[in-house]
Protein backbone atom coordinates (compact mmCIF):
# COMPACT_ATOMS: atom_id res chain seq x y z
CA UNK A 1 0.00 0.00 0.00
CA UNK A 2 1.18 3.23 -1.02
CA UNK A 3 0.98 6.20 1.80
CA UNK A 4 0.39 9.95 0.63
CA UNK A 5 -0.31 12.60 2.35
CA UNK A 6 -1.79 16.80 1.27
CA UNK A 7 -0.45 19.45 2.94
CA UNK A 8 -3.20 22.22 3.63
CA UNK A 9 -1.69 25.06 4.62
CA UNK A 10 -2.75 29.21 4.52
CA UNK A 11 -3.41 30.17 0.74
CA UNK A 12 -3.00 27.22 -0.78
CA UNK A 13 -5.60 26.36 -3.99
CA UNK A 14 -7.90 23.70 -1.97
CA UNK A 15 -8.50 22.82 -5.82
CA UNK A 16 -4.86 21.78 -6.16
CA UNK A 17 -5.73 19.64 -3.43
CA UNK A 18 -9.37 18.30 -3.96
CA UNK A 19 -9.12 17.18 -7.84
CA UNK A 20 -5.79 15.04 -7.15
CA UNK A 21 -7.81 13.39 -3.62
CA UNK A 22 -10.49 12.84 -6.05
CA UNK A 23 -8.31 11.14 -8.65
CA UNK A 24 -6.28 8.88 -6.42
CA UNK A 25 -10.10 7.85 -4.37
CA UNK A 26 -11.20 6.85 -7.38
CA UNK A 27 -8.41 4.51 -7.86
CA UNK A 28 -8.93 2.99 -4.07
CA UNK A 29 -12.61 2.80 -5.73
CA UNK A 30 -11.90 0.76 -8.61
CA UNK A 31 -9.73 -1.78 -6.28
CA UNK A 32 -12.64 -2.17 -4.44
CA UNK A 33 -14.26 -3.22 -7.71
CA UNK A 34 -12.24 -5.57 -8.32
CA UNK A 35 -11.89 -6.73 -4.77
CA UNK A 36 -8.30 -5.83 -4.70
CA UNK A 37 -6.39 -4.98 -1.34
CA UNK A 38 -7.05 -0.83 -0.90
CA UNK A 39 -3.63 0.55 -3.04
CA UNK A 40 -3.56 3.74 -1.48
CA UNK A 41 -3.86 5.57 2.17
CA UNK A 42 -5.19 8.92 1.54
CA UNK A 43 -4.40 11.50 4.20
CA UNK A 44 -4.73 15.70 4.49
CA UNK A 45 -2.72 17.56 7.20
CA UNK A 46 -2.08 20.58 8.25
CA UNK A 47 1.23 22.71 9.61
CA UNK A 48 -0.50 23.78 13.30
CA UNK A 49 -3.23 22.81 14.89
CA UNK A 50 -5.25 25.55 13.80
CA UNK A 51 -7.49 25.09 10.68
CA UNK A 52 -5.76 26.51 7.78
CA UNK A 53 -7.43 29.53 5.96
CA UNK A 54 -7.12 28.50 2.01
CA UNK A 55 -8.17 30.79 -0.95
CA UNK A 56 -11.28 31.69 -1.03
CA UNK A 57 -11.94 31.04 2.53
CA UNK A 58 -13.05 27.49 2.09
CA UNK A 59 -14.11 26.48 6.12
CA UNK A 60 -12.12 23.21 6.92
CA UNK A 61 -12.02 20.08 9.48
CA UNK A 62 -8.90 18.56 9.00
CA UNK A 63 -8.05 16.76 11.99
CA UNK A 64 -4.25 15.45 11.13
CA UNK A 65 -1.03 17.27 11.51
CA UNK A 66 1.94 16.48 9.30
CA UNK A 67 4.28 15.82 12.38
CA UNK A 68 1.51 13.27 13.73
CA UNK A 69 1.97 10.87 10.69
CA UNK A 70 4.27 7.88 10.07
CA UNK A 71 6.64 7.23 6.65
CA UNK A 72 4.65 8.54 3.72
CA UNK A 73 5.55 7.76 -0.03
CA UNK A 74 4.09 10.90 -1.22
CA UNK A 75 3.70 14.00 -0.08
CA UNK A 76 1.92 16.64 -2.18
CA UNK A 77 2.20 20.28 -1.89
CA UNK A 78 -0.41 22.25 -3.31
CA UNK A 79 0.07 25.62 -5.78
CA UNK A 80 -1.07 28.83 -3.67
CA UNK A 81 -2.56 32.23 -4.40
CA UNK A 82 -0.04 34.72 -2.79
CA UNK A 83 3.41 35.49 -3.02
CA UNK A 84 5.39 32.27 -2.32
CA UNK A 85 8.18 34.17 -0.30
CA UNK A 86 5.48 35.14 2.21
CA UNK A 87 4.57 31.66 2.78
CA UNK A 88 7.95 30.44 2.97
CA UNK A 89 8.16 33.54 6.36
CA UNK A 90 5.23 32.18 6.96
CA UNK A 91 6.19 28.70 7.93
CA UNK A 92 10.02 29.27 8.06
CA UNK A 93 9.94 25.04 9.38
CA UNK A 94 8.14 23.91 7.09
CA UNK A 95 11.38 23.53 4.11
CA UNK A 96 13.47 21.84 7.26
CA UNK A 97 11.14 19.29 7.35
CA UNK A 98 10.71 18.21 4.17
CA UNK A 99 14.39 18.13 3.42
CA UNK A 100 14.09 15.46 6.66
CA UNK A 101 10.79 13.41 5.09
CA UNK A 102 13.24 13.68 1.73
CA UNK A 103 16.17 11.59 3.72
CA UNK A 104 13.58 8.99 5.12
CA UNK A 105 12.51 8.20 1.48
CA UNK A 106 9.50 10.59 0.67
CA UNK A 107 8.86 11.13 -2.70
CA UNK A 108 6.94 14.96 -3.26
CA UNK A 109 4.87 16.72 -5.98
CA UNK A 110 4.58 20.02 -6.09
CA UNK A 111 2.75 21.73 -8.18
CA UNK A 112 2.95 25.91 -8.96
CA UNK A 113 4.31 28.09 -6.58
CA UNK A 114 4.44 25.02 -4.16
CA UNK A 115 7.94 24.19 -5.28
CA UNK A 116 9.45 27.40 -3.79
CA UNK A 117 9.51 25.30 -0.31
CA UNK A 118 11.56 22.40 -1.72
CA UNK A 119 13.56 24.63 -3.71
CA UNK A 120 14.07 26.23 -0.18
CA UNK A 121 14.64 23.33 1.12
CA UNK A 122 17.78 22.50 -0.99
CA UNK A 123 15.98 19.66 -2.40
CA UNK A 124 16.11 21.05 -6.17
CA UNK A 125 19.49 22.26 -6.41
CA UNK A 126 20.83 20.34 -9.79
CA UNK A 127 17.64 18.89 -10.42
CA UNK A 128 14.85 19.54 -13.52
CA UNK A 129 12.28 21.90 -12.02
CA UNK A 130 9.03 23.92 -12.80
CA UNK A 131 6.39 26.02 -11.39
CA UNK A 132 3.45 28.43 -12.28
CA UNK A 133 4.90 30.60 -15.62
CA UNK A 134 4.06 33.71 -13.45
CA UNK A 135 6.76 33.32 -11.20
CA UNK A 136 9.50 31.60 -13.57
CA UNK A 137 11.63 34.62 -13.50
CA UNK A 138 11.57 35.42 -9.60
CA UNK A 139 12.14 31.84 -9.44
CA UNK A 140 15.30 31.42 -11.38
CA UNK A 141 16.74 34.20 -9.60
CA UNK A 142 15.84 32.94 -6.28
CA UNK A 143 17.00 29.59 -6.77
CA UNK A 144 19.86 29.54 -9.59
CA UNK A 145 21.17 26.39 -8.64
CA UNK A 146 17.60 24.43 -9.82
CA UNK A 147 17.47 23.64 -13.83
CA UNK A 148 14.06 25.60 -13.70
CA UNK A 149 12.66 23.63 -17.12
CA UNK A 150 10.33 26.68 -18.90
CA UNK A 151 8.70 25.02 -21.36
CA UNK A 152 7.71 22.00 -19.73
CA UNK A 153 4.50 22.03 -17.83
CA UNK A 154 5.91 18.42 -16.01
CA UNK A 155 9.24 17.63 -14.53
CA UNK A 156 11.24 14.61 -12.69
CA UNK A 157 14.37 14.26 -10.56
CA UNK A 158 15.80 13.04 -8.11
CA UNK A 159 12.05 11.66 -6.03
CA UNK A 160 10.24 14.85 -7.23
CA UNK A 161 7.61 15.45 -9.35
CA UNK A 162 6.74 18.99 -10.22
CA UNK A 163 4.25 20.32 -12.06
CA UNK A 164 3.47 23.97 -13.63
CA UNK A 165 -0.52 24.20 -13.13
CA UNK A 166 -3.31 21.90 -11.89
CA UNK A 167 -4.09 20.50 -15.24
CA UNK A 168 -0.77 19.67 -15.52
CA UNK A 169 -1.07 17.95 -11.54
CA UNK A 170 -4.08 15.84 -13.38
CA UNK A 171 -1.95 14.61 -15.92
CA UNK A 172 1.11 13.44 -13.59
CA UNK A 173 -1.53 11.89 -11.23
CA UNK A 174 -2.39 9.59 -14.47
CA UNK A 175 0.88 8.77 -14.24
CA UNK A 176 1.64 8.07 -10.82
CA UNK A 177 -1.28 5.48 -11.20
CA UNK A 178 -0.08 4.08 -13.97
CA UNK A 179 3.50 3.67 -12.85
CA UNK A 180 2.38 2.69 -9.37
CA UNK A 181 -0.80 -0.19 -10.54
CA UNK A 182 -0.59 -0.51 -14.28
CA UNK A 183 -1.49 1.12 -17.32
CA UNK A 184 -4.97 -0.37 -17.04
CA UNK A 185 -5.59 0.89 -13.87
CA UNK A 186 -4.58 4.27 -15.34
CA UNK A 187 -6.72 3.87 -18.41
CA UNK A 188 -9.59 3.40 -16.21
CA UNK A 189 -8.54 6.55 -14.13
CA UNK A 190 -8.35 8.55 -17.32
CA UNK A 191 -12.04 7.70 -19.38
CA UNK A 192 -13.80 8.11 -15.61
CA UNK A 193 -12.08 11.64 -15.13
CA UNK A 194 -12.12 12.39 -18.84
CA UNK A 195 -14.33 15.11 -19.29
CA UNK A 196 -13.93 16.44 -15.65
CA UNK A 197 -10.11 17.25 -15.90
CA UNK A 198 -10.11 19.12 -19.42
CA UNK A 199 -6.50 18.02 -19.99
CA UNK A 200 -4.22 16.14 -22.45
CA UNK A 201 -2.83 12.86 -20.61
CA UNK A 202 0.67 13.93 -22.45
CA UNK A 203 1.63 17.15 -21.63
CA UNK A 204 5.06 18.15 -22.23
CA UNK A 205 7.29 16.28 -19.37
CA UNK A 206 10.96 16.58 -18.62
CA UNK A 207 12.54 13.53 -16.86
CA UNK A 208 15.28 12.56 -14.83
CA UNK A 209 15.27 8.50 -14.12
CA UNK A 210 11.82 9.05 -14.74
CA UNK A 211 11.77 4.80 -15.21
CA UNK A 212 13.34 4.76 -11.39
CA UNK A 213 16.77 3.03 -12.77
CA UNK A 214 19.97 4.30 -13.32
CA UNK A 215 21.80 2.48 -16.29
CA UNK A 216 22.91 5.23 -18.18
CA UNK A 217 23.48 3.44 -21.59
CA UNK A 218 19.46 2.14 -21.09
CA UNK A 219 18.16 5.41 -20.77
CA UNK A 220 20.59 6.62 -23.76
CA UNK A 221 18.21 4.51 -26.39
CA UNK A 222 15.19 5.06 -24.65
CA UNK A 223 15.70 8.86 -25.28
CA UNK A 224 16.39 7.75 -28.65
CA UNK A 225 13.62 5.38 -29.06
CA UNK A 226 11.46 8.09 -27.90
CA UNK A 227 12.32 10.10 -31.15
CA UNK A 228 12.71 7.73 -33.51
CA UNK A 229 9.63 4.71 -32.74
CA UNK A 230 7.99 6.00 -35.42
CA UNK A 231 10.98 4.09 -37.77
CA UNK A 232 11.43 0.60 -38.47
CA UNK A 233 13.30 -0.61 -35.28
CA UNK A 234 14.35 -3.67 -33.95
CA UNK A 235 16.16 -5.55 -30.94
CA UNK A 236 19.62 -5.47 -32.93
CA UNK A 237 19.65 -2.56 -34.16
CA UNK A 238 19.12 -1.19 -30.42
CA UNK A 239 21.50 -3.45 -29.17
CA UNK A 240 24.11 -2.11 -31.87
CA UNK A 241 23.10 1.15 -30.74
CA UNK A 242 23.69 0.80 -27.53
CA UNK A 243 27.23 -0.96 -27.83
CA UNK A 244 26.09 -4.63 -26.60
CA UNK A 245 25.39 -7.66 -27.83
CA UNK A 246 22.23 -8.74 -28.20
CA UNK A 247 21.42 -11.17 -25.36
CA UNK A 248 23.19 -8.65 -22.79
CA UNK A 249 20.84 -5.61 -23.86
CA UNK A 250 18.02 -7.27 -23.81
CA UNK A 251 18.82 -8.12 -20.41
CA UNK A 252 20.15 -5.10 -19.03
CA UNK A 253 16.73 -3.62 -20.72
CA UNK A 254 15.17 -5.56 -18.75
CA UNK A 255 16.53 -5.29 -15.28
CA UNK A 256 16.07 -1.76 -16.09
CA UNK A 257 12.62 -1.13 -17.31
CA UNK A 258 10.75 -4.93 -15.92
CA UNK A 259 9.70 -5.17 -19.81
CA UNK A 260 11.20 -6.14 -23.14
CA UNK A 261 12.18 -3.53 -25.69
CA UNK A 262 10.14 -4.24 -28.00
CA UNK A 263 7.33 -4.30 -25.56
CA UNK A 264 8.78 -0.49 -24.49
CA UNK A 265 8.91 0.46 -27.99
CA UNK A 266 4.92 -0.55 -28.90
CA UNK A 267 3.90 1.64 -25.65
CA UNK A 268 5.42 4.45 -27.22
CA UNK A 269 3.59 4.23 -30.20
CA UNK A 270 0.58 3.49 -28.69
CA UNK A 271 0.95 6.64 -26.87
CA UNK A 272 1.79 8.86 -29.99
CA UNK A 273 -1.08 7.23 -31.69
CA UNK A 274 -3.68 8.19 -28.72
CA UNK A 275 -2.15 11.89 -29.37
CA UNK A 276 -2.47 12.02 -32.87
CA UNK A 277 -5.77 10.48 -32.64
CA UNK A 278 -6.72 13.36 -29.91
CA UNK A 279 -5.13 16.75 -31.74
CA UNK A 280 -5.77 15.76 -35.28
CA UNK A 281 -8.30 14.75 -38.01
CA UNK A 282 -5.76 12.07 -39.91
CA UNK A 283 -7.72 8.92 -40.61
CA UNK A 284 -6.98 5.69 -38.78
CA UNK A 285 -4.88 4.60 -41.59
CA UNK A 286 -2.58 7.28 -41.21
CA UNK A 287 -2.20 7.64 -37.44
CA UNK A 288 -1.24 4.07 -37.42
CA UNK A 289 1.79 4.52 -40.42
CA UNK A 290 2.65 7.79 -38.83
CA UNK A 291 3.41 5.95 -35.32
CA UNK A 292 5.29 2.90 -36.89
CA UNK A 293 2.34 0.48 -38.21
CA UNK A 294 2.03 -0.61 -41.47
CA UNK A 295 -0.67 -2.91 -40.64
CA UNK A 296 -3.92 -0.86 -39.37
CA UNK A 297 -5.64 -3.83 -38.22
CA UNK A 298 -2.84 -4.84 -36.10
CA UNK A 299 -2.23 -1.09 -34.89
CA UNK A 300 -5.69 -0.93 -34.26
CA UNK A 301 -5.77 -4.66 -32.67
CA UNK A 302 -2.81 -3.39 -29.98
CA UNK A 303 -4.01 -0.22 -29.44
CA UNK A 304 -7.25 -1.54 -28.17
CA UNK A 305 -5.47 -3.92 -26.05
CA UNK A 306 -3.34 -1.22 -24.36
CA UNK A 307 -5.85 1.65 -24.07
CA UNK A 308 -9.38 -0.85 -23.78
CA UNK A 309 -10.89 1.26 -26.59
CA UNK A 310 -10.70 0.83 -30.28
CA UNK A 311 -9.00 3.90 -32.11
CA UNK A 312 -12.35 4.93 -33.73
CA UNK A 313 -14.03 4.53 -29.96
CA UNK A 314 -10.82 6.55 -28.00
CA UNK A 315 -11.26 9.77 -30.90
CA UNK A 316 -15.03 9.89 -30.37
CA UNK A 317 -14.52 9.80 -26.59
CA UNK A 318 -11.64 12.55 -26.42
CA UNK A 319 -12.30 14.88 -29.32
CA UNK A 320 -15.88 16.59 -27.90
CA UNK A 321 -13.38 18.37 -25.37
CA UNK A 322 -11.43 19.77 -27.95
CA UNK A 323 -12.33 23.28 -30.05
CA UNK A 324 -10.92 26.32 -30.81
CA UNK A 325 -11.79 29.80 -31.85
CA UNK A 326 -10.48 31.12 -35.16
Amino acid sequence: MIKAAFLVYDRALFSGITRPYEILKAANAMARMARESRPLELHMVKLEDKQPQVAGDIPLNIEERIESLGHMDWIFIPPNWRDPVHLLKRYPKLPEMLRQRYEEGTNFIATGAGAYFLAEAGLLDKTPATTHWFFFDKFEKRYPHVELKRQHFITYGNRIYCAGSINALSDLVFHLIGQAFGLEKRQLAERHFAHEVGSSYDLPMFSVGRAAHADEDIIEIQAWLKSSCHEDIDIPQMAERAGMPVRTFTRRFRQALGMTPNQYLQDLRIENGRDLLKSTDLSIQDVAENVGYKDTAYFSRVFKTKVGLTPSDYKKMVRPKLFQLD
